[in-house]
């Protein structure tokens, strides 16, 4: 049976409120409805942990919390990053008269109704039964969605929206989502501007700044964001978004200033501490750095949303720093992540970070050689990826002032900028990562200059009639750079010119195996960058 059909005494409710009699009295009320279950928990983080392990009909989550704890909003904003919420589950909001008209506005985009206390069963049993009659009149919307039939699934949306059929206006939302997924940015604009121009909406807004970035109107898109976080400066998902752009760009001061926004709205936000912290970390701001990533740290609390590069810039920090006691701390909980997971190659080589970093502040050379020379192994492996390429780039930084240069290093970077200087951006955060080591960062941008002229001068033989002598020269660069721009341009132009070339069939298998090795972990900048996409519905793709 779908969880949307069965009756209120098969469902399950959780209960979050820091007040055991407020917890209890709510309690009351839904088992006085008729919930057959119902689970409490005093603590927004307990409650996550709840919800990773089961999923619930109900959750009723009071907005404010004592002793530090993040809010009500901070809650349902982690839960949908990490897809903890199921499309059947009801989010409603517990809150207080004075912010009650706060509240309504956010139920307009990410939750499912709010209360306002003091409530009574009545109220409570009011905002169940509209919570879930909406969810019930979608629920084909949805089906559709969870059988990843995508586009049934914005037809269905744009055939409610058209006949502003119930719950229209959220049915708009859906549909502009999946169309953003769907990859139609112009389509979902369309639909997010309906929805601006029948109900001014900060969400509607924030969704016309996405599309606008999805189709490649960043300065658009930037204007979009701008005028509205000057009408709604608490809207930290447009900060998000914001600050995604400037990184985008290269832009890491920027970016780094509108993280420290988006933490001051959401102080108990461990995404955006952690982004906070690492923008800090490759904009050289260290000391605000290493604050902000040992709040997250802190924070953790074995949350899905801590990312364990966090620890690997705090060893960073620490070992420039010279906190030997400190970044053995960091090495023994790394050790011990990846006891749990020993197969992750990912979780391998941020150990492999610390413990370089361990060995070198012991004055350990000859293990930090045998170490070092496991990274230059690896530098061609199908999971090396950019974040990978920055930290090994950072680590022979730090180490430098020690006086350990591995010989192979002029020619590790070189092997890294070829790889991975896909953009201004990626090359930019490779060069921050090597602050202080100045032959590292020239050899890393020379090598984006070599990969732009390789990608310009066979453009322009393509564009001569050359285009066979232009593909098999991208495909013999690619292949020896392993860049995912030089490999993506050899597949658009196959796609455009390779009706014209002989051996189409033999140069497009080449290619699209260089793609399906290289390009998934290509050069895109991975700042923690996890779970929902700011302003976005989770749809549990």
């Amino acid at each position: 049976m779908n969880p949307l059909d069965q009756p209120l005494c098969d469902c399950h409710a959780l209960v979050v409120d820091g007040l055991p009699i407020s917890r209890s009295t709510l309690a009351s009320m839904l088992r006085d409805l008729g919930v057959g279950q119902v689970s409490q928990a005093s603590r927004p983080s307990d409650a996550h942990r709840l919800l990773e392990s089961r999923s619930f009909d109900f959750v009723l989550c009071e907005q404010r919390f004592e002793c530090g704890e993040p809010g009500g909003q901070e809650l349902l904003d982690e839960l949908h990053r990490s897809r903890l919420l199921p499309f059947w589950t009801s989010f409603i909001m517990i809150t207080g008269e004075a912010t009650a008209a706060k509240v309504s506005v956010a139920a307009e985009s990410s939750l499912d109704g709010y209360l306002v206390k003091p409530a009574t069963t009545a109220a409570l049993g009011e905002r169940l039964t509209q919570a879930r009659r909406r969810k019930q009149s979608l629920k084909d919307i949805f089906l559709a969605i969870e059988a990843g039939q995508l586009e049934q699934a914005a037809l269905l949306c744009l055939k409610r929206f058209t006949d502003r059929g119930e719950y229209w206006l959220y049915a708009g939302r859906i549909g502009a989502e999946v169309l953003l997924r769907l990859g139609q940015a112009q389509q979902a604009r369309k639909f997010f501007e309906a929805i601006r121009d029948a109900q001014q909406v900060p969400w509607g807004q924030l969704g016309i700044a996405r599309a606008q970035a999805e189709a490649g109107s960043a300065h658009q898109a930037k204007r979009t964001l701008e005028n509205l976080i000057a009408d709604n400066p608490g809207y930290a998902d447009a900060y998000d978004l914001l600050g995604r752009m400037h990184i985008d760009q290269g832009d890491f001061a920027n970016a780094l200033s509108t993280y420290r926004s988006a933490s001051a709205l959401t102080p108990r936000s461990l995404t955006r501490l952690q982004k906070q912290g690492t923008l800090a970390y490759y904009s050289g701001e260290l000391a605000e750095a290493e604050q902000v990533l040992d709040r997250a740290v802190a924070l953790d609390n074995h949350n899905r949303m801590f990312d364990m590069q966090t620890l690997v810039l705090l060893a960073l920090l620490k070992f420039e720093r010279g906190d030997l006691a400190s970044l053995h701390k960091v090495q023994v909980r790394l050790r011990a992540v990846l006891t749990r997971y020993p197969d992750s190659r990912r979780l391998q080589r941020l150990s492999s970070v610390a413990t370089l970093l361990r060995q070198a502040g012991n004055g350990e050379p000859e293990a930090v050689s045998t170490e070092l020379a496991s990274w230059g192994e690896q530098l061609r492996d199908d999971d090396f990826d950019v974040e990978a390429a920055s930290n090994l780039i950072a680590l022979l930084a730090q180490l430098r002032p020690r006086g350990v240069m591995p010989e192979q290093t002029p020619t590790w970077g070189r092997a890294l900028g070829l790889r991975f200087c896909v953009s201004n951006s990626a090359t930019e955060l490779l060069c921050a990562a090597g602050r202080g080591h100045a032959p590292l960062q020239e050899a890393l941008r020379l090598a984006h200059d070599d990969i732009n002229a390789w990608c310009e001068q066979n453009l322009e033989l393509s564009m001569t009639g050359q285009a066979d002598a232009a593909v098999k020269n991208l495909l013999q660069h690619g292949g020896d750079s392993l860049n995912a721009r030089v490999i993506d341009l050899t597949g658009k132009l196959l796609q455009r010119h390779g009706d014209k070339l002989a051996d189409k069939d033999t140069l497009l298998a080449e290619a699209q195996s260089l793609r399906k090795r290289y390009c998934a972990h290509g050069g895109r900048l991975t700042i923690t960058d996890r779970g929902r996409e700011a302003g976005a519905l989770s749809l549990n793709f």
